[in-house]
């Protein structure tokens, strides 16, 4: 009787494990189930045919959001890394001082999943948003847009109509299918209708200095708030600098990288998991306060074993900054560790950092 007992002691103990570990399973395998938490196969062969047209390789004429398994592929794979984008560039953008207007109408233009309307209200639910808008060329994606919004945020409305004047438009990841006409359409769509907007690109050159272009378009009316430490002309933009562009680095969940679903995504589309560049761009009528000793660090530090290098905006002026180890080893081993804000209070001298840190210390 007491070997039966411990054989059913032993049985417990090994369900209760494996049970533990189905419940840290499920909570960190959350974000790649389809809508009402039911996991729907992946169609790898059409998200690699989707990231072909985004990233321009391969053009088509029909609605690429061709059906609602379509849009669930991309929803927990490619949205999820547009989401971490946008929870760096809402991040910095905090730091500016920003935040959204009371009572705000929220429009999330070219919604596709609708991945940067639900970033901006996980960063700022605390804040009294009144209703956000989905829209999309596609009525399939702005279903599912909505689809997923009532999932998280039933408490903030839904809104039918294409707002009017003084509404905060989210627009993310159209650089690469839009042209010159089009671009011009949207800054009037801004100038006409927008307090503010909150424009997120991939870090790439051409869709960088997008965003300086379309900065410099809308300066007469709207005031630059992140990423730029200053309200003068951007740069970025003079002759002197035609090959350079205003990016940074975001950082993925560290625990993708012992994640099964994120190898295989990696594996089955050839993504590299540990980069993902940005530029971003948020504008608003409203004055934003500045000080002179903030500065932005832009793309990755050249780093060798004397010295780190990086591009450096202060106050509208572009330059490369060093950091010499034998001045500054902990500075100097912080940058080679990727451990820096991209914002920070610059103290320099003669083209050498002296000493950076948070602007906005806890």
């Amino acid at each position: 009787m007491a070997i039966s007992l411990f054989v059913i002691q032993v049985i417990f103990s090994l369900l209760s494990n494996q049970a533990s570990i189905l419940v840290a399973s499920i909570k960190l395998n959350s974000q790649h189930l389809g809508m009402g938490g039911f996991e729907t196969p992946l169609d790898w062969e059409r998200l690699r045919e989707l990231r072909q047209i985004f990233l321009g390789e391969k053009k088509t004429e029909q609605d690429y959001w061709d059906s609602y398994e379509t849009l669930d592929c991309y929803d927990r794979t490619f949205a999820q890394r547009i989401g971490w984008k946008w929870d760096f560039a809402l991040s910095e953008i905090k730091k500016s001082g920003w935040e959204p207007m009371p009572r705000s109408i929220v429009c999330d233009l070219a919604c596709g999943t609708g991945i940067a309307g639900r970033s901006f209200l996980h960063a700022f639910c605390e804040n009294s948003i009144q209703s956000i808008h989905y829209s999309d060329r596609s009525t399939s994606a702005q279903k599912y847009s909505e689809d997923r919004h009532i999932e998280s945020f039933n408490d903030i409305s839904l809104s039918a109509e294409f707002p009017g004047r003084e509404a905060l438009f989210l627009i993310s990841h159209i650089g690469t299918e839009i042209a010159g006409s089009e671009v011009e359409k949207i800054i009037s769509l801004l100038k006409a209708n927008a307090y503010g907007f909150i424009w997120v690109e991939p870090g790439a050159f051409n869709t960088g200095r997008m965003l300086s272009q379309i900065r410099e378009k809308l300066l007469d009316e709207f005031a630059p708030w992140a990423p730029c430490p200053s309200n003068a002309s951007c740069p970025i933009l003079s002759s002197s600098h035609w090959d350079d562009w205003c990016h940074q680095f975001a950082k993925p969940p560290s625990g993708i990288f012992q994640d099964a679903f994120w190898a295989q995504f990696s594996k089955e589309l050839k993504v590299d998991l540990r980069s993902l560049p940005v530029s971003f761009l948020c504008m608003d009528r409203r004055s934003a306060v500045r000080r002179i000793d903030i500065g932005r660090f832009l793309g990755r530090p050249h780093i060798n074993k004397y010295q780190v290098e990086i591009q450096t905006c202060t106050g509208g002026c572009l330059k490369r900054l060093n950091i010499l180890k034998r001045n500054h080893p902990e500075l100097y081993k912080a940058f080679r560790k990727d451990n820096f804000e991209s914002l920070s209070k610059i103290i320099e001298e003669g083209g050498e950092i002296k000493q950076c840190s948070d602007p906005h210390p806890k």
